[in-house]
């Protein structure tokens, strides 16, 4: 990658329901990157329009008429808006091309996706209410991933936190 001065460096997020991109975010996060995550846009739009209970459902469809009204490239130019000069951001979340190609163009970009096996993310939800998640919904949202094919590097996530923490900071010093 060729850094393009006096622009951010944006690491985006995408992989499978449950492979790990929360926690890579969180480590980005804490390394100091600032964190952005596009579901958070949102949610924000739920809440203003006095819906008190976020389910996966309502996102969706919040998602899906903003998709058709203003193009799959929404959440990305949202998070564009919070983005400063020369600085770090962790964007987490990318869920479509469109989304690549809008932070593509607006800094120093790179498409980071979280890989693991199937049966390790449906363990990892298990028991945790990832917006009235079940079996049934995680099929579907589990198809939705596309963005992993044109991902500039990948971490593999299905061993230990230990272990995907170590291969997250390897990744960040090739990336810094």
């Amino acid at each position: 990658m060729i850094p393009k001065k006096d622009r951010p460096l944006i690491i985006g997020i995408t992989g499978a329901l449950g492979s790990g991109k929360s926690t890579a975010s969180s480590f980005f996060s804490k390394n100091g990157f600032s964190d952005i995550d596009l579901s958070s846009f949102l949610e924000e739009e739920i809440h203003t329009r006095g819906i008190s209970k976020i389910t996966r459902k309502v996102i969706d469809d919040v998602e899906n008429e903003w998709q058709n009204k203003y193009g799959k490239g929404i959440l990305a130019e949202k998070a564009i808006k919070v983005l400063g000069k020369g600085k770090l951001f962790v964007v987490d979340g990318i869920k479509n091309i469109e989304e690549v190609e809008v932070l593509r163009k607006e800094g120093n970009f790179l498409l980071l996706a979280i890989v693991s096996e199937k049966k390790e993310r449906i363990e990892r939800i298990k028991g945790v209410n990832k917006k009235e998640m079940n079996q049934e919904l995680f099929k579907q949202v589990d198809c939705e991933v596309v963005c992993t094919k044109i991902a500039d590097k990948f971490v593999e996530n299905n061993g230990t936190l230990m272990e995907f923490v170590e291969k997250l900071q390897k990744v960040s010093k090739e990336i810094i």
